[in-house]
């Protein structure tokens, strides 16, 4: 694992000096606190010193962590087709993406809570932000995905992080997950980048071998109430209109921050089965191209038919498009409260509803349309 050292998570043998360096900072302190609000902060950093395993470290802080979130942010987080997934295998988990940190993280929770190992999670540079954040990330399993390299750069990291992930999950059995795009999905509108497929092919044998051997699931995570909303509907209110929009230093520690404590409403994760037999078809297409373009389209249309449909998004489909086509999926009390939703997101961020409305409303609608666009059933999971 030499090769992959400024990239991959921390191993047990590290945790001892990584909680040394990070367990009197306030960032730390400020967990403890969250997470164990009635106890002695001293005797939680004293079981901490005492952590022989990743595993034990994010059992004590992380899930506990978790725990807490659930609890006070959603109306409960469900998942279905783990029992589909032989506990003795690994797999590449490749998801949609909607918030920085709990996507993978409530993955994470199911699994150890179905007696399973947590998942390697693949994290955008821009997250390790600090030593003390990087420190956290990597002592919870993320492994570090480098953005905005020049094209000679990206290459050859390109190659080494399609041989790191192949190794965790083929040689190491070690579960995988990464986001089907470089970022979140701002505007519901969940799409694999093509250059993600293209990048996991790299280090494979050929094409069929490569793919099979990375055991690929189609994961798909829906929020009932997407607690960064405000902020991606601000974003991309301003980028449609042209008026200068500049993220600020603390903007991804807001996004994180809100993505935490804000409510979720119902969250659903949906597991597909492993792609296998799709792969025999692909892989009889002689021009590369046009095999990884109906590869992408085969995972959006995997990832799209598990996204659960909540009443908030048929809500939003029709007031987007002023009719009513779905109305025997929501009630007048659901309607209700989902526009009171809207309203208060209009204020928080001080916008213009009538400006920001189509994009707030298009967040929560587009998963609707992509579903009928696809041919898939309206109702959902």
């Amino acid at each position: 694992m030499t090769n992959f050292d400024e990239i991959r998570p921390y191993r047990d043998n590290e945790i001892g000096e990584v909680l040394n360096r990070i367990l009197n900072t306030p960032q730390f302190e400020a967990i403890i606190a969250f997470i164990f609000p009635n106890e002695n902060p001293e005797d939680i950093k004293a079981r901490a010193r005492a952590l022989k395993s990743i595993h034990e470290l994010q059992v004590l802080f992380s899930f506990n962590a978790v725990a807490r979130m659930i609890h006070d942010s959603t109306d409960g987080l469900s998942l279905s087709g783990l029992d589909e997934l032989p506990a003795n295998e690994a797999y590449l988990f490749i998801s949609n993406h909607r918030d920085i940190i709990l996507d993978s993280a409530f993955l994470s929770y199911k699994l150890v809570e179905a007696g399973r190992e947590t998942v390697e999670i693949g994290t955008g540079d821009n997250l390790f932000f600090s030593p003390i954040v990087a420190d956290m990330m990597r002592l919870n399993r993320s492994f570090k995905i480098h953005r905005n390299l020049t094209p000679r750069e990206l290459h050859s990291y390109s190659v080494r992080l399609s041989e790191y992930i192949r190794q965790r999950v083929s040689q190491d059995h070690a579960s995988v997950w990464i986001a089907q795009r470089n970022g979140r999905t701002k505007d519901g509108d969940d799409q694999t980048e093509t250059g993600l497929l293209k990048m996991l092919g790299l280090s494979g044998e050929d094409f069929l071998t490569g793919f099979r051997e990375l055991n690929i699931v189609p994961m798909a995570i829906s929020y009932e109430l997407d607690p960064c909303d405000r902020f991606k509907a601000r974003e991309l209110y301003h980028r449609h209109t042209g008026m200068p929009f500049q993220k600020s230093e603390a903007e991804d520690f807001l996004n994180m921050q809100a993505g935490i404590f804000d409510p979720k409403g119902r969250v659903h994760i949906a597991l597909g089965e492993v792609l296998d037999q799709e792969l025999e078809s692909l892989a009889e297409m002689v021009n590369k191209n046009d095999r990884f373009r109906a590869f992408t389209d085969l995972l959006d249309s995997k990832i799209q038919g598990l996204f659960r449909l909540f009443p908030n998004n048929y809500i939003a489909a029709d007031m987007l498009h002023g009719d009513q086509r779905f109305r025997q999926h929501y009630t007048d009390l659901e309607q209700q409260a989902f526009e009171n939703h809207i309203d208060e997101m209009c204020r928080k961020v001080k916008n213009d509803k009538t400006a920001l409305l189509p994009f707030l409303l298009n967040i929560y609608a587009k998963p609707v349309e992509n579903r009928i666009m696809a041919g898939l059933p309206e109702a959902g999971m």
